[in-house]
């Protein structure tokens, strides 16, 4: 049952990261990302989207040893 629940916030939280990394993309207008495949920016957005524990330890660990 615990599994279930986290397996599915996993997924909340995920879901909520897509959205929020694609609707970021959608508004960048720097052109920086312009040389790289759409496929290939896609699927970076998804595996960042499934890596979210990790971004969030790199940003508290960045936070703690900024201070």
């Amino acid at each position: 049952m615990i599994a279930t629940i986290l397996i599915l916030v996993y997924c909340l939280i995920g879901g909520i990261f897509t959205w929020g990394i694609t609707e970021e993309y959608k508004k960048d207008t720097s052109n920086e990302l312009d040389s790289f495949s759409p496929t290939f920016v896609k699927v970076c957005i998804v595996m960042a989207s499934l890596g979210w524990p990790l971004l969030v330890a790199a940003a508290i660990y960045q936070k703690i040893k900024g201070e």
